[in-house]
């Protein structure tokens, strides 16, 4: 009802301003002669933010001779009557206050208020909220401003924005949810983040909710900051808290983009005539007959990935909200949709998001009393359904993609109609064709199978329904303390569809039976928690206390069934913000471990010292903020292996993953620039993971708390930031650095292996002293040019080396000197994970317009390029086959190309030649729009409107030849990967 009547309202005030230009124009005149004799005048403006340029309702402008004032509007516009050479002051909280001289003859003011950098931020942390200038622990943190740029996926609009966390997308195809890391990869088991979404814990990201209903995303970077969550913060913790309503007007707002996508880059291959010049070369090499004729006539050939691209694929975003309150509570409601096609395969990788969210508050009474002077409610709940259609993406075995790479250029798209009749008589029905009836083109024998067929017969549908809420209560008991309860719950419901018909794709790939699968599961968590706080001041010394109980209990569609709880507290001290301490202990216990081991603590201590407040600095003259601060503290990791399962071993000994952390820092600001600055090293001992068992066991390997990990770096930050009335500049820089180490793998071999490629074995492993998944083979160090060379290669006995080797093959390094090459020469090769990220940000503004742009980039990593299976001797070649030796000097690096594998020296074997430089620069967002004149926008019932451009992935730089250079499936290994799109979005933001 507050809704239609806030509207109402507005409709009516419109009308009657509308009637007042157009009817009263005289007698407007008239009044404004008579205030003008009595000796004053009427004056009106509008009220901006020097920050951003946006309209500051709720501004307070007031009359200095009267003191008689109003308050600005949604619009950020005011209307006030003041003396002739009077002066009007303007205020508004974190901005400084502002006195406007009367300019005779001037009757509109654009004020524009200068944030004020004495009014410190405030930051969510655990269980609360603090004053940044007294936050002791490294925080990283983006506000609603910052989400707007991206509006498809919040994890996109967090990489690169804040120091340490690095996002890595599984894929481009949509729907696909990103790995985040927090300061590193903190186990071997699982080292995902825990999110908090408005107190709630929840699993598998926060893909299911939409950019623009977020008002700030906190990261918790260190153990300290993330001790209040101990049992689970290991690696790190990231709160997410939604948008809520303000006392003052309604506000209702709009949203929409449109936006049209591409690859922004395909994998160099061999055209027609190309492959069939190499498959030549090869079938020579090898002794044998060439397969096709040397003046072929297969040109260009076909373009696999072309034919299976999905061009200018589009990209739909709607959104909406309502919102406003009074004294006695306030409210957020909105609701959006998001239409995304996929890039690749049109139809069969589409995603869909429909969300609905209401928060809100109420003050149920408020009261003069000493206890339970007042008490509040409230309610953040939030419906998320999800539809998306996929395809199987990164793999060189059933990999659309994979498949495109690997397809012989040489052939057609469509069977002809010989070969058609041919297949006819045998196979039918199951013959695959295109929606107009015509047959894709089959190759006899073999794995190959045509890229536009696989796609064809492969239906994958998963739709999901979430809902994440939570109802709280607070109650001032007593002055300084205040009890908060609060209920959530977690419900997911998912359906997972899988369906074939019966098809031929080759004499190996056949299926003669259509099938269909469906699975549905069902997930329910909810969580209790109760906290008590405490603050008291005694002359500049300032104290608060936290005490909180939890319980949480995760249940999955009768398969499994977790369940934790937790007693914490907490302590503050600070001496006139000057002096800072924080202490905290957590007692949790877990399900996931036996009853005797179940339970563990969490300490954190952390200090700092804000020198600037410590006297003798001129705010004015140094600095805004000078303060050092220092924490250590233990945090763990339950996340092995929820529940129970059948034939799996037991460890009636495993016990919690546990992670200490020491982290120093510096934060500074001087006026327009802020700087912070961070060095951290945190190590993990116990890690929970899988025992290697022997195969006569039968069962599935049990768990154990035996490996342990470090990861130590650095963080850096830094920002300028200039407003005038007319003109705004902001740019900033952030860079992280991070080792990772893999100290003790838990086994008595040394290593554990991690992954396999096709038929050629591992290519990667975790093994004590190195990175975690590090890649694994041998190491290649150039091409023999001749039999000379080859006779000369010997070990420290006068044996040559490789004695199967011929001109053109790979020449292998005798890792470990025993005078053969051969397995015990296989070693590091590289890791995927980056030493070095960064992010750096530009914005512009010039009176109605504005400008940003965002770049994001990682350095020191590699990747694996798993795109060709050596098994399959006829699969197409990435380009870079064409500076191969083929001669004399004509290649260093590339081997000769020889048929069916056919070389003593198995050029194939996994060597370094498949890694390759990971290292990109990319311009992640590229943003411009303009806002209309306010005075003009009015006239249509609109306060404000902004128009504007968005270009997503525009721009990459990279040494890397492949789809794309950010790789987290997989960690690091490209098997074929969904590219991420390049997209240029229209849209327009409107406020009524």
């Amino acid at each position: 009802m507050q809704t239609a009547k806030g509207l109402s309202g507005k409709v009516i005030v419109f009308v009657v301003v509308m009637v007042g230009l157009f009817v009263g124009r005289t007698a407007a005149a008239q009044f404004e002669r008579a205030v003008s004799v009595a000796g004053y005048v009427a004056v009106r403006g509008t009220v901006v933010s020097g920050v951003d340029g946006e309209v500051l309702a709720g501004a307070n402008v007031v009359a200095v001779s009267t003191w008689s004032g109003t308050v600005t509007g949604v619009d950020g516009g005011f209307e006030l009557t003041v003396l002739k050479d009077g002066e009007f002051e303007v205020s508004y909280i974190g901005f400084l206050r502002q006195r406007v001289k009367v300019v005779e003859g001037q009757e509109v003011y654009r004020v524009i208020l200068e944030e004020d950098n004495r009014v410190d931020e405030i930051v969510t942390v655990g269980y609360g909220v603090q004053k940044k200038n007294l936050v002791t622990a490294a925080i990283g943190r983006v506000t609603a401003r910052d989400l707007t740029a991206t509006p498809t996926r919040i994890e996109d609009v967090l990489k690169g924005r804040i120091t340490g966390v690095q996002i890595t997308p599984n894929s481009g195809q949509p729907g696909t949810a990103s790995i985040v890391r927090v300061r590193g990869t903190g186990t071997i088991n699982n080292s995902d983040p825990l999110f908090v979404v408005d107190g709630m814990p929840v699993d598998g990201g926060i893909d299911y909710l939409d950019p623009r209903d977020i008002e700030s995303v906190e990261v918790l970077k260190d153990a300290a900051s993330g001790a209040i969550y101990g049992a689970r913060a290991a690696n790190g913790v990231i709160l997410v808290t939604t948008k809520k309503g303000t006392a003052g007007r309604t506000n209702v707002s709009y949203q929409f983009s449109y936006g049209l996508q591409n690859p922004w880059r395909k994998r160099a291959l061999l055209n027609g005539r190309e492959y069939e010049e190499i498959m030549n070369e090869a079938c020579y090499n090898a002794g044998k007959e060439p397969l096709f004729d040397y003046f072929s006539s297969a040109g260009e050939g076909t373009d696999w990935q072309d034919m299976l691209f999905n061009r200018d694929a589009a990209v739909t975003n709607h959104s909406a909200s309502i919102s406003g309150g009074s004294d006695k509570g306030s409210y957020y409601l909105s609701f959006g949709v998001l239409d995304q096609e996929g890039i690749v395969a049109k139809g069969k990788s589409d995603y869909q998001r429909n969300n609905f969210r209401i928060n809100s508050t109420y003050n149920l009474f408020e009261n003069d009393r000493s206890f339970f002077k007042s008490v509040r409610a409230g309610v953040n709940a939030g419906y998320t359904k999800t539809d998306r259609h996929g395809i199987i993406e990164n793999s060189e075995f059933d990999g659309a993609l994979s498949a495109a790479a690997m397809y012989p250029p040489n052939v057609s798209v469509y069977a002809n109609q010989w070969e058609e009749a041919d297949l006819a008589e045998k196979y039918g029905d199951m013959l695959v064709r295109d929606g107009g009836g015509r047959m894709y083109k089959v190759i006899s024998g073999g794995e190959f199978v045509n890229p536009l067929a696989l796609v064809a017969v492969r239906n994958q549908r998963a739709e999901t329904q979430r809902i994440v809420g939570t109802v709280w209560g607070e109650a001032d008991v007593a002055k300084g303390l205040v009890f908060r309860s609060s209920y959530a719950t977690d419900l997911t419901f998912g359906e997972e569809t899988i369906s074939s018909p019966a098809y031929y794709l080759s004499e190996n790939r056949l299926d003669e039976t259509p099938h269909s699968e469906k699975d549905m599961d069902r997930r329910t968590v909810w969580s209790f928690e109760n906290t008590l706080r405490y603050g008291v001041s005694s002359g500049r010394s300032n104290f608060n206390f936290l005490l909180g109980t939890t319980t949480l209990r995760d249940h999955f569609t009768d398969i499994s069934e977790y369940s934790m709880g937790s007693v914490f507290w907490r302590a503050n001290y600070n001496y006139g913000e000057r002096l800072l301490a924080e202490f905290v202990l957590r007692g949790g216990g877990s399900s996931n471990f036996p009853p005797d081991r179940k339970r563990a603590y969490f300490p954190s201590v952390s200090l700092g010292w804000n020198i600037i407040n410590a006297g003798g600095f001129s705010t004015e003259s140094f600095a805004n903020q000078l303060k050092l601060r220092a924490s250590w503290g233990r945090n763990g990791n339950d996340k092995l292996y929820p529940g129970m399962a059948i034939g799996r071993l037991t460890n009636r000994s495993i016990r919690w993953d546990e992670s200490e952390q020491f982290d120093a820092g510096v934060d500074m600001r001087f006026g327009g620039l802020s700087f912070t600055a961070d060095v951290f090293h945190e190590s993990t001992k116990g890690m929970l993971m899988k025992l290697p068992v022997p195969d006569f066991a039968g069962n599935e390997a049990a768990g154990g708390d035996v490996g342990s990990m470090t990861n130590k770096g650095m963080e850096m930050e830094i920002a300028y930031m200039k407003e005038t009335a007319d003109f705004g500049f902001r740019i900033g820089m952030n860079v992280s650095h991070t080792k990772n180490v893999v100290e003790d793998v838990g086994v008595s071999a040394g290593y554990i292996d991690y992954a396999t490629f096709g038929t050629i074995g591992v290519i990667q492993r975790h093994t004590t002293g190195l990175p975690v998944a590090h890649f694994f083979g041998r190491e290649a160090i150039g091409v023999f040019q001749n039999e000379n060379q080859i006779r000369n290669y010997r070990n420290k006995d006068g044996y040559v080396l490789q004695p199967g080797a011929k001109p053109g093959d790979v020449i292998f390094r005798d890792v470990n000197g025993d005078g053969n090459i051969d397995d015990g020469d296989r070693t590091y090769l590289g890791k995927p994970v980056p030493d070095w990220t960064l992010g750096a940000n530009l914005a512009l503004r010039y009176k109605a317009f504005d400008f940003s742009m965002f770049w994001q980039g990682a350095f020191g990593g590699q990747i694996f390029d798993a795109s060709r299976r050596f098994d399959l001797i006829t699969a197409n070649y990435s380009s870079y086959v064409l500076g191969r030796w083929h001669g004399e000097g004509t290649s260093y690096y590339y081997p000769r190309v020889v048929y069916a594998r056919q070389e003593d020296n198995q050029n194939s074997r996994v060597s370094s030649l498949d890694v390759y430089n990971g290292d990109y620069v990319r311009l992640k967002t590229f943003q411009a729009g303009v806002t209309l004149p306010p005075d003009f926008t009015r006239k249509f019932l609109v306060q404000n409107l902004r128009l504007y451009i968005l270009a997503e992935n525009l721009f990459t730089l990279t040494g890397y030849h492949g789809g794309d250079p950010e790789i987290g499936a997989g960690m690091g290994v490209d098997r074929g990967i969904y590219p991420q799109a390049r997209t240029v979005s229209v849209g327009v933001s409107l406020l009524f």
